[in-house]
């Protein structure tokens, strides 16, 4: 299954209920392998894969990513840390994408970081 989806093919392979969670996991599995983690995330999520889900949510904090870091904390049911948040906030804002530090920073409800971001955002 190293082959990617179309977007069509994918919506009605999540769509299917023929398909077991084996399979979900294995297409999760091989979208992760390719640098594809909200792919993967929708096939993980589908099959209740919760070792790729936890897989996903490691790969937000060191890519600085606060939206499928949100998302796999909801579907683990974890609130996500403080320390969390800090961590993909400065990623985020060290890559140049302040708009995602931004919230992540706002998720912190850290207003000294959101005047910073804000800051660097307007300049």
């Amino acid at each position: 299954m190293s082959n990617l989806l179309s977007c069509l093919r994918k919506r009605d392979l999540l769509h299917n209920q023929n398909i077991g969670s084996s399979e979900f996991a294995q297409y999760g599995w091989d979208y992760f392998k390719q640098d594809r983690p909200v792919d993967a995330l929708d096939f993980f999520e589908k099959a209740r894969e919760l070792e790729g889900i936890r897989k996903i949510r490691e790969w937000s904090l060191e890519q600085g990513d606060p939206l499928l870091l949100q998302q796999t904390s909801k579907l683990l049911k974890e609130p996500v840390p403080e320390d969390s948040w800090r961590k993909v906030a400065e990623k985020a804002q060290a890559d140049g994408r302040l708009q995602q530090a931004l919230t992540a920073a706002k998720a912190l409800a850290d207003e000294g970081k959101i005047q910073e971001i804000q800051a660097l955002m307007r300049g």
